[in-house]
């Protein structure tokens, strides 16, 4: 069980420190540890914790209600009801309801605190969890004098049972009644006495949030804005937004940060995460922030549209008469009324207008919430809705032009783009639909629609349907090329490369120059058809002679990537257009060993050269062979990346490519070598012992490497060396898996006594079996702090 003690241990910290991808990585392998281990105690300790995670700092709240349910009924289970952590459970259902929708829920959330307190004491570690939740219940029911007296109740339990604290309790809830109450001084001095490094990078943010608020407020600009963090620093934990735009929206009005397009575009990202998490009244609150932002930059067309997803929001809410949520209706009608009064002319356009003023000019034009629009009207409302992420709206627009179309062609192209507009916010399904409506088509229309379905499908991961689909159209005389190669790319993805390389042949004869050249050379090389992969490479101007014989040759250094790790970058020969053999080691901490590997690899770099620019017109947009429209349009690239490829010379760049395939796997075992410098001479001795073993040795350690000698080591069968700082080497070494590892191992061990080396090989010693020089070894690197 000290895997799962440790999982135990580092998850609050993980929690608390805003490690999302870490939690959920943590929780995935420690609850079925808990389990494993008959322990219902524990799971519960981390079910608690998974979702402080998520609702907490992620307000994943639609995802994680049932779950906090399911938590409760557990903790009240017989065998789970003294845990401590059981009482957590209560707080976690609480927190669910405040994040779905806080004054709606105000009085269960007050009751179920009240009723949780009444079981514990101050001596308790969840008395503060479970007083902050009954806090911000008051809060959202515009209690503020009631939650002020609660924090003040609360403190002095604390010190009549001598619970101190390192600092006062409950400081930010207590900071959000001062708010409330417009205290901003009092709020800021109470701040300043936060210090509690427990609550981790989360407790911090959250601070920092309303001393920027606090600082606006009294209209100190300069410290609010350099307190304002980086809205994408907060991105990856929601419960960060509302404080945010509360700082932010507070910043607006003292002058210090501008109200701008980009800072409407950072609300509506924000809203709409609340939205998707499940978080009905804070994404109400954003709505109406965002359109009072609108009007005050004369943005009244976004306004518009702010207000609309307030109006739609609204309905949402459980209590929407409640008293926490008056105060937001008010403002809401007090932007409707402004809304009322006649437009002005819309921003003139710029060299390169931002979505908002487009969207202000494009709106202006035309009534687009009633009138049948198409053309260029339609595509950029359109294009405008669904950049700036109103996609109701967009999707409201397309029906009504699908379904008002004056003619055909209009029709179509209303189709096709409602159908890309379904499409892209993951409902391909409807896309699909939307497309078969069309009826039957011919000639370019034909195709055009066949291209919006051949997307759908790829979109929705549907492999069968898209390969029944492109199999059908490729039986056209009239197919186009693209649709070929298409194919091919999902053929060789389904594992079929003979019927994959037929396709790419097929294409390529009717593809300009390096259309599907690549896909012929990748997959002619995984099948031996080295007549093709020499004809294709010949065509992209590489120095290769026509002919049937393989391509083995030395072009020079190249990086190659495994699917298992793409972090790990390897040195490689590349031996021809998308082979290369591995020169590096992996290491005995890799799962496999890939050095002497013999790979195909996808010849799209991983990385641009150093110094690319993307652009329109970059190369690297284009994957080759792997994205094509209707016409074959791919790759346009005039260079190709061979031996002679200028890029391959440039200064110290290297280019990375993804491994495809190991075509012939090393199959070597490595190890570690670790300890003083025995001297060159000493050192190449072993390389070249390995050598004759079939392997070889690898320096992995700076010049610089040293290992301090300590007084007492143990027995080594040659006089110690003198105590004190020593040169050092540390590297790997490697040799066929199907070696004699006893045979290595008292080579190395003979040929070190002799140079009086001292290495030691820990791994090789287990793996040769020698339990007493493995002990040794081991003894020895605890002696030199290896």
């Amino acid at each position: 069980h000290v895997r799962l003690a440790h999982a135990l241990d580092d998850l609050p910290s993980l929690v608390v420190d805003e490690e999302h991808d870490a939690v959920d990585a943590l929780v995935a392998e420690a609850l079925p540890l808990a389990r494993a281990a008959d322990n219902p105690w524990l799971e519960v300790f981390i079910r608690h914790w998974e979702l402080q995670s998520k609702v907490l700092n992620r307000e994943q709240v639609k995802d994680s209600l049932p779950l906090a349910v399911e938590l409760l009924e557990l903790s009240s289970r017989p065998e789970t009801k003294d845990c401590p952590q059981a009482v957590c459970a209560t707080q976690d259902l609480a927190s669910c309801y405040a994040t779905l929708d806080g004054p709606g829920y105000v009085a269960e959330r007050v009751a179920v605190a009240k009723e949780t307190l009444a079981r514990i004491d101050p001596t308790w570690p969840c008395f503060l969890c479970i007083s902050s939740e009954l806090v911000d219940a008051l809060l959202d029911g515009a209690e503020a004098e009631a939650a002020l007296n609660e924090v003040k109740q609360v403190r002095a339990a604390l010190l009549e049972r001598d619970q101190r604290q390192e600092c006062p309790a409950l400081i930010r809830p207590r900071v959000d009644a001062l708010f409330a109450l417009g205290r901003f001084e009092e709020a800021l001095m109470e701040l300043e006495l936060w210090d509690e490094p427990a609550s981790g990078s989360s407790g911090e943010m959250a601070i920092r949030l309303r001393k920027v608020r606090a600082h606006a407020a009294l209209g100190q600009i300069t410290q609010a804005k350099d307190l304002l963090p980086d809205p994408e620093s907060i991105s990856k934990t929601p419960s960060h937004y509302s404080a945010w735009i509360r700082a932010a929206e507070a910043l607006v009005a003292a002058g210090g940060l501008t109200n701008d397009a980009e800072l409407g575009a950072v609300l509506r990202g924000m809203r709409l995460s609340q939205e998707q998490n499940g978080a009905h009244f804070l994404a109400f609150e954003s709505a109406v922030v965002g359109t009072e932002l609108a009007l005050a930059r004369g943005a009244r067309q976004t306004a518009r549209l702010e207000l609309h997803q307030v109006d739609r929001l609204f309905p949402q809410l459980r209590a929407p008469k409640a008293p926490g949520v008056v105060p937001w209706v008010q403002r809401m009608e007090a932007a409707r009324a402004s809304l009322s009064e006649a437009d002005p002319a819309p921003p003139p356009l710029e060299q390169a207008p931002s979505p908002e003023v487009m969207w202000e000019n494009a709106a202006a034009a035309v009534d687009w919430q009633t009138e049948v629009l198409d053309g260029q009207a339609l595509d950029a409302v359109l294009s405008c809705l669904e950049t700036m992420g109103y996609l109701a709206e967009a999707e409201s627009v397309a029906e009504r032009a699908v379904e008002g179309a004056s003619d055909q062609a209009a029709r179509l192209t209303a189709s096709l783009r409602w159908a890309e507009l379904l499409s892209h916010v993951g409902q391909a399904e409807r896309a699909l639909s939307v497309l078969d409506g069309l009826g039957e088509l011919r000639g370019e229309e034909f195709w055009l629609r066949a291209r919006a379905e051949v997307d759908c499908l790829r979109r929705l991961g549907d492999d069968k349907r898209l390969k029944t689909r492109l199999g059908a159209l490729c039986e056209r005389p009239d197919v186009p090329p693209g649709a070929v190669l298409l194919l091919s790319d999902l053929e060789q993805r389904l594992g079929d490369a003979r019927r994959a390389f037929a396709l790419a042949l097929r294409a390529a004869e009717a593809l300009p120059r390096g259309e599907a050249d690549w896909k012929v050379i990748e997959l002619g090389t995984e099948l031996g058809a080295w007549s093709e992969v020499r004809r294709a490479a010949n065509r992209l101007g590489m120095p290769v002679e026509l002919g049937a014989a393989p391509i083995d040759e030395e072009w020079g250094l190249v990086q190659v990537v495994f699917p298992e790790d793409t972090q790990r970058k390897l040195v490689a020969l590349r031996t021809g257009p998308v082979t290369a053999r591995v020169l590096e080691l992996c290491g005995p901490t890799s799962d496999v060993e890939h050095g002497d590997d013999r790979v195909i690899f996808d010849p799209e770099p991983v990385e641009p050269p150093p110094g690319h620019q993307h652009g329109p017109d970059c190369d690297h947009e284009h994957d080759h062979g792997h994205d094509h429209d209707e016409h074959g349009h791919g790759c346009e690239e005039d260079h190709e990346h061979g031996p002679d490829c200028a890029h391959s010379q440039a200064e110290e760049w290297i280019p990375v490519f993804a491994v495809r395939k190991i075509v012939a796997a090393g199959e070597l075992e490595s190890f570690t070598i670790d300890g003083l410098h025995p001297g060159d001479d000493a050192l190449q001795a072993i390389a070249d012992l390995l050598d004759g073993f079939g392997g070889r040795l690898e320096v992995r350690s700076p010049d610089e490497y040293s290992l301090r000698v300590p007084d007492l080591l143990p027995d080594l069968g040659w006089p110690r060396p003198a105590p004190g700082e020593r040169p050092a080497v540390y590297g790997f070494f490697a040799v066929p898996a199907a070696q004699d590892a006893r045979a290595v191992h008292d080579a190395l061990r003979t040929l070190c006594s002799t140079q009086r080396a001292l290495l030691v090989w820990p791994e090789l010693c287990e793996a040769a079996g020698d339990d007493e020089a493995l002990d040794l070894h081991v003894e020895l690197g605890d002696c030199l702090g290896l």
